[in-house]
């Protein structure tokens, strides 16, 4: 495990974003992932960082209107160059802040030739910026109604047919536990694809509980397969107030 990292768009310590990092370094954070940072100057944003004394190791690309259901293109048909446009966007947006992982968002759609136009969007993405990981991630569909990538099986589907060193999947312990209902499970048969972790608590997305029995395989199964990627925290809470939990999980992810 590379370290410990604090997701500040759920983790929004009761302070503005570009005082995040500096507050997620105080509590003990190694580095931070940001999911829409755009709205940042990235000059501003990339001496936020640097003052913390953290890494931006994720960033999602952009979405138009968050708060109204969207949930990204790359899966939708029709909408390739849209996609292009705001992948550009987001892989300058990576560099300069030196951000090394770009989670690609599916969308929601139904549509017939969803997973074709993920693949091929995939595809293109990994050979325009090879030096970048690009991943994808199932969200389950009690929090996002109509997303696309919706099940760990269908992400290895599609990693398959996209079959790029730079495409992996993102692991994200609380979908895969409103998905499948065992996090350890999903993670013995997908974990080896992962590039990125996010984790919380499982009993009602809270702070990670290494004490509660299915966290704690899942913490087990990720130590026995040798993870050596970034590991995110990341649950909504506007102003947390201490991370008294990150020791134990840090040595819960280091046994």
């Amino acid at each position: 495990m590379k370290g410990i990292a604090a997701n500040i768009t759920l983790l929004e310590f009761g302070l503005p974003v570009l005082e995040r990092p500096r507050r997620a370094a105080e509590l003990g954070f190694d580095a931070i992932e940001c999911l829409f940072p755009y709205d940042l100057g990235r000059g501003i944003f990339a001496e936020a960082l640097d003052g913390a004394n953290l890494a931006l190791v994720l960033i999602n690309t952009p979405v138009s209107g968050w708060d109204h259901g969207d949930r990204g293109r790359a899966a939708v048909p029709g909408e390739a160059k849209a996609f292009r446009k705001e992948l550009k966007q987001a892989m300058r947006y990576a560099k300069s802040c030196g951000a090394p992982m770009l989670h690609i968002m599916s969308g929601t759609t139904d549509a017939p030739g969803a997973r074709d136009t993920l693949v091929d969007n995939l595809r293109a993405a990994a050979d325009a910026q090879p030096d970048l990981t690009l991943t994808i991630e199932p969200l389950n569909p009690g929090d996002a109604p109509g997303y696309w990538l919706n099940s760990f099986e269908r992400a290895a589907e599609v990693l398959d047919a996209v079959d790029r060193p730079n495409v992996a999947l993102q692991f994200d312990s609380w979908h895969a536990h409103r998905i499948h209902g065992d996090a350890a499970g999903v993670w013995r048969e997908h974990g080896h694809r992962a590039a990125h972790v996010q984790i919380a608590g499982l009993d009602g997305r809270g702070a990670p509980d290494p004490g509660h029995p299915e966290e704690a395989r899942l913490y087990a199964a990720m130590v026995e397969s040798v993870y050596d990627g970034w590991v995110s925290v990341e649950y909504p809470d506007p102003d947390p107030q201490d991370a008294e939990w990150l020791s134990t999980l840090r040595s819960a992810l280091a046994a």
